[in-house]
């Protein structure tokens, strides 16, 4: 009785309480539950950790140590994704700070969308990292819980938004609100392991998850200080189990593991200084936040160190433009809407069910609905398009012989400093009657401007600027194709020499 009348009881009854009711929900609204079920992993976290909560003699410690494992791991692996491709978790970012999706004010932060991706990746990893030391927990656990319920405000209204998209698009009508198709979380991670990201829904849940567990921690802030020897051999031992399990079996990367291995080294290390607590864990924070940034700031200058996207090193992008055999195709009903002329009514009814013997109901429109999505090649935009209006993807992607092929999205954000090396090494594959093609989403003004501006005498194709961000996370960027093959990319940095290209990938080709 004593633990139901504390503040910690009365979450576990809130939790519990909230698990029946999800269950309920479910059963009465099935269409609730996502394809990935997480739905129903909120609905157990909020149940065992209530249960824990209540029921075990050191509940709330229980559910603490439950919570810091949980969430630390998570916060590790998911900032650990997004450093690893700053630039493209600021590409998601641009997105949401179109004025169409999110707003004038959010617009305002659309010019930063980089450093601020720099920032909460770093963030996320060193907040990680905090959740399993334990270090600086009143600080740590409320800017967990601001940036929990913002993402899932933002999964929310995602969500919603393309919810209202389809509604509108079924019922032919005009929407003028940009809706961004997938929140980001995990992105091209999960698209590279499982086949797609997760639906803004699915992410929404994630985050209703992840809040059960901040709210714990939160409860706990007093409680919480750096680990002793006793916190950490339950908590990292365990946490470095789940992260390599989650970034391993699902993610098929182990890097978070090696990663966090060698930061909790150089935390024990720290702990082992002859300095108090307050100056151990500032220090800590110091050291592992300029781990997290370095690491970051190394993806950005360079390539993603591991590239989940479907134009990576080794993978054939004509092959992933086609279905497989026995895909199936979108399904579809026809949906009749008909007016009530005695009462006004406006009502849908389905090719079975019409009203074709009530003079009263009078036929207004009729739309099809999408059902159940089908399945979809990999790759769906990938085009080479001509001044003639001709795609010429299929003629390169399966030519026999090795194809240079140059990513400039936007030929007023490229970095024309890099033309240099990018020139010799196309006249150079000119010479050896090597193929050399340059693609954009710019207009041919623009790209006469650069061509005129760095001298370059090759052709240049175009195709969709999300495309082009997609294959390469540099601009300009290069790759080396070989029957749609991907032998080689480089960013901006890294131009290589033609002999060194040729001794590499071109003497056995």
């Amino acid at each position: 009785m004593k633990q139901i009348k504390s503040l910690h009881g009365i979450l576990g009854l809130l939790y519990i309480t909230l698990s029946i009711v999800f269950i309920v929900l479910a059963k009465l609204t099935p269409g609730v539950v996502d394809a990935f079920s997480i739905y129903w992993m909120f609905t157990f976290a909020a149940l065992v950790l209530g249960i824990i909560i209540l029921i075990h003699p050191n509940g709330i410690t229980v559910a603490t140590y439950i919570s810091r494992i949980f969430t630390g791991s998570l916060f590790m692996v998911s900032g650990l994704i997004k450093s690893n491709d700053p630039l493209g978790f600021s590409y998601k970012l641009e997105e949401y700070f179109d004025e169409r999706s999110l707003g004038t004010f959010f617009a305002s932060f659309h010019e930063v969308a980089l450093p601020l991706a720099i920032i909460i990746s770093s963030a996320e990893v060193l907040l990680g990292l905090a959740v399993l030391v334990g270090g600086k927990a009143k600080i740590t656990n409320w800017i967990l819980l601001a940036m929990t319920l913002f993402f899932a405000w933002l999964t929310w209204y995602t969500a919603s938004c393309n919810d209202a998209q389809q509604e509108a698009l079924n019922a032919g009508i005009s929407f003028n609100k940009l809706c961004v198709n997938d929140c980001g979380c995990f992105g091209d991670a999960l698209k590279g392991s499982v086949g797609r990201s997760l639906t803004p829904w699915e992410s929404f849940y994630k985050d209703i998850t992840l809040l059960f567990f901040v709210l714990v921690l939160l409860l706990q802030n007093k409680k919480i200080k750096l680990n002793t020897l006793k916190d950490d051999l339950i908590i990292l031992p365990i946490s470095l189990i789940l992260i390599f399990a989650f970034s391993g079996g699902l993610f098929h990367w182990n890097f978070p593991f090696y990663f966090t291995l060698v930061t909790v080294l150089i935390y024990a290390i720290i702990k082992l200084l002859p300095l108090i607590n307050a100056y151990k864990e500032w220090l800590t924070a110091i050291v592992l936040g300029s781990v997290c940034l370095v690491f970051t700031i190394y993806c950005l200058k360079k390539l993603p160190i591991k590239d989940f996207r479907p134009y990576a090193v080794g993978k054939n992008i004509l092959q992933q433009m086609k279905l497989p055999e026995g895909a199936q195709p979108d399904v579809y009903e026809t949906l009749l809407t008909y007016k009530n002329t005695q009462t006004g009514e406006i009502k849908e009814f389905t090719q079975q069910s019409y009203p074709w013997d009530d003079s009263t109901w009078v036929w207004v429109s009729t739309n099809n609905k999408l059902i159940k999505q089908g399945d979809k090649a990999t790759i769906t935009d990938f085009t080479i398009i001509a001044d003639d209006g001709n795609d010429y993807a299929e003629d390169y992607l399966s030519d026999t012989e090795p194809v240079f092929m140059l990513i400039v999205y936007n030929v007023s954000k490229t970095n024309k400093a890099a033309f240099e090396k990018i020139n010799k090494l196309a006249n150079d594959c000119n010479s050896e009657g090597k193929t050399f093609i340059a693609l954009t989403a710019s207009g041919y003004e623009e790209v006469e401007k650069l061509r005129h501006d760095t001298q370059a005498m090759y052709d240049f194709y175009t195709c969709d600027e999300i495309t082009l961000k997609t294959i390469i996370r540099s601009n300009p960027g290069l790759l080396l194709l070989k029957e749609g093959t991907v032998l080689a990319k480089w960013n901006d940095a890294n131009i290589p020499d033609y002999k060194t290209v040729k001794e590499k990938y071109l003497n056995n080709n």
